[in-house]
């Protein structure tokens, strides 16, 4: 072996001119070591031989990174096949797979302890110096994605069959989200079906006699009217990804913070800043399109007018398997020393509608709905633990009465409420059974299901001498299957005589001697 210092910048440098234990020594140096230089690498079974010797001889040399270069065997998939080992300290390869021009970075199995977890890569940082500026955000790393075009989501059917052939116009209900250049699936039939056409935009415009929009494209396909034009990109600055096939429990994503100083923390802050304004297509997740025009610029892309807010939180579950514990999509636990002052806090404004009515620009309030519920459940709410206090708490602090609301056939129709200043419950609607007992608004009592229309008479006229007297009612009831109770204003037995759906007769043993009254009540 011609062996010279690799490091020697005297020596001739051509690497052609090293023996692979020269390489070696280059390579131990800087702990990166090229998969070629261990062997052949041309085929499937070459490179899978060469890497557990590379692999063998990298973990005896300390250990260090492996770079798959471009040349090494396309159809091989990269994989790292050094054991994994806990024992703090152990030599390990990672491999760098660089062809086709794309990093692809296959960590160690297990790595090295950080502290916190077994890690197969870390990034480590330590600040103890005072921070030059006043104010600002200092991260370990960020990931800043640039997306200036090209990028779409539209979902819509077609508004009229369309025949195969060249730059034929695509009716569409909105070109909103459409653009020159942008690429699209023409289904085949209404909703999704073969034949499918993958086509360019090539122009979108407005047919003034027609008054639709459309779009210009080439079809290999003809397509009757419904069959959905659609495309998706979904292009971010990070995506996690655990394929997890073992038994093992885990998360996707582990976060550890630890504050020992002032100042607020955070665990997870997220921030949107949304310029879009426009639902383009039919999908449900708050599709957004935006351009900047200057005047005389040829529409490249179409903006509208119908804003669709960003959603702050979703949770979508497609489990196909029953749990054998609960799950939650959304669970607080408390297993601290002190309490909890709320699960869930909702604020904003000043909590005066008239207040927050002048502030707002639809002249609203703050939200439509605090808890919307549109699905199935077994139990709405369920209060499973003890209440101290109430279960629900209607403070009234600004003299409103806060109703509940029980609709029928669509429209607000029976109510709850207490007034603010004196306290009363008032129930208003139809009638409400209580344990057998009928309440019906602006009627009576009733013990079965038949409600009552009259509930009492009180200091109804008796004439001088007369031994009966008739009563009508003011509002006709169902039949005569009711009780009365009758108090006249002088002494005599009383009893009776004849009752109707419209009234009953009261017999007097002994006539008043002087202007009389008699009360009545009325219960079915």
């Amino acid at each position: 072996m011609n062996f010279r210092n690799p490091l020697d910048e005297s020596a001739e440098r051509r690497w052609g001119a090293f023996t692979l234990v020269e390489l070696l020594v280059v390579t131990a140096i800087t702990g990166a070591y090229n998969l070629a230089d261990y062997g052949p690498v041309k085929t499937a079974a070459e490179v899978e031989a060469t890497l557990k010797a590379a692999t063998a001889d990298i973990v005896a040399r300390g250990g260090g990174v492996l770079i798959i270069a471009p040349g090494v065997c396309p159809d091989w998939v990269a994989h790292n096949p050094v054991p994994s080992s806990t024992r703090v300290g152990a030599p390990n390869v990672t491999l760098l797979d660089r062809r086709n021009g794309y990093e692809h970075v296959i960590c160690p199995a297990n790595g090295q302890s950080t502290g916190v977890a077994w890690a197969g890569r870390s990034t480590r940082r330590f600040v103890t110096e005072p921070i030059d500026m006043a104010m600002g955000v200092h991260s370990t790393e960020t990931v800043d994605t640039y997306i200036a075009g090209g990028t779409a989501s539209y979902d819509q059917p077609i508004l009229s069959a369309v025949k195969a052939g060249e730059s034929q116009r695509v009716y569409v209900p909105t070109i909103r989200g459409i653009f020159t250049g942008m690429h699209l699936i023409l289904s085949g039939a209404p909703g999704y079906g073969e034949p499918y056409d993958r086509v360019v935009v090539k122009a979108i415009g407005w047919d003034a006699e027609k008054r639709l929009n459309y779009f210009v494209a080439d079809l290999k396909h003809d397509h009757p009217q419904g069959a959905l034009a659609y495309n998706k990109h979904v292009v971010n600055s990070l995506s996690l990804t655990d394929h997890s096939n073992s038994d093992n429990q885990s998360m996707g994503l582990a976060v550890k913070r630890k504050n020992y100083g002032q100042g607020d923390s955070f665990v997870i802050s997220a921030n949107i800043e949304s310029q879009g304004n426009v639902m383009s297509g039919g999908g449900d997740e708050g599709g957004l399109c935006y351009d900047d025009f200057e005047k005389g610029d040829p529409i490249a892309q179409a903006i509208g007018q119908d804003p669709w807010n960003p959603t702050g939180m979703r949770v979508r579950h497609h489990n196909y398997l029953p749990s054998t514990i609960e799950d939650n999509s959304f669970q607080a636990v408390n297993f601290g020393r002190v309490g909890v002052d709320s699960v869930l806090c909702v604020a904003g404004g000043t909590g005066d509608l008239d207040e927050d009515a002048k502030r707002l620009k639809d002249n609203g309030s703050r939200f439509g709905k605090v808890i919307d519920i549109h699905a199935t459940s077994a139990i709405g709410v369920r209060f499973g633990g003890d209440v101290r206090d109430a279960a629900i708490w209607f403070q009234q602090p600004h003299d409103r009465a806060q109703p509940i609301w029980w609709s029928s056939k669509g429209r607000l129709s029976n109510s709850l409420t207490v007034d603010p200043k004196t306290a009363e419950f008032a129930l208003r609607g139809g009638p409400t059974h209580l344990d057998g007992v009928m309440l019906e608004a602006n009627g009576g009592l009733s013990g079965t299901a038949t409600p009552a229309r009259n509930l009492r008479g009180i200091a109804v006229a008796v004439k001088v001498g007369v031994n009966e007297l008739a009563v009508q009612f003011e509002r006709p009831d169902a039949d005569a299957k009711y009780a009365l109770y009758v108090q006249p204003n002088w002494i005599t037995p009383t009893a009776i005589t004849k009752k109707s759906e419209h009234g009953f007769v009261v017999s007097f043993e002994k006539p008043p001697a002087n202007a009389a009254a008699i009360d009545w009540i009325f219960i079915r």
